[in-house]
């Protein structure tokens, strides 16, 4: 029998003591007692299905701020609330950018990316993620407007500005591709 590490148990143990229950079941749901995903998990308690897009200022690529809800405005959207370092985020953005690829043309969801990572961190990532811009929460705004532990976060916004869901954590697969065809009534999906 291989021996754990005890980084592993000690983890688990302050995870224990000093997180909320429900970011404790979260971390345990996606494995990150097993793996080094703990990273990877989240917990948004902020927001609710039909809450509007949360109206906070970002730092675009320029320097420059701009709003959240402009990035979403008139079309399906989804947030993507992530960290430069984030493996598990990276994995989770380029399923979206293969699938946002393949939707019909004119049907394919927008995705706005943001980092909750320093601007050197952010700067490294621009134009990785098929091109897309990384947009960052230099003053964490969005991050507590949600109440985000950690990343990623997935939005899927509505064509009005709606929140119709948050993924804490992500998601992969089918459920994936399925709430993506929902959120653009694209049935082909």
């Amino acid at each position: 029998m291989a021996k754990r590490s005890p980084w592993i148990s000690r983890a688990a143990f302050v995870a224990a003591v000093l997180l909320p229950p429900a970011m404790v079941a979260a971390w345990v749901r996606h494995g990150a007692a097993a793996d080094s995903r703990a990273s990877s998990t989240a917990v948004a308690m902020g927001v609710r299905a039909g809450d509007p897009v949360p109206d906070v200022a970002l730092l675009g690529p320029d320097g420059g701020p701009v709003r959240l809800p402009a990035l979403t405005a008139g079309r399906p959207a989804v947030v993507v609330l992530m960290h430069p370092t984030c493996q598990h985020c990276h994995r989770q953005i380029e399923a979206l950018v293969r699938l946002r690829a393949a939707a019909v043309p004119g049907r394919e969801p927008g995705l706005v990316l943001v980092s909750v990572g320093d601007s050197a961190q952010t700067a490294a990532v621009q134009g990785k993620f098929g091109g897309l811009p990384v947009y960052r929460d230099a003053r964490h705004l969005l991050v507590r407007r949600l109440g985000v532990s950690m990343v990623p976060v997935l939005l899927l916004v509505d064509s009005r500005g709606s929140i119709r869901t948050a993924h804490p954590g992500g998601m992969e697969g089918e459920e994936l591709r399925s709430a993506l065809a929902a959120l653009t009534g694209d049935a082909s999906r």
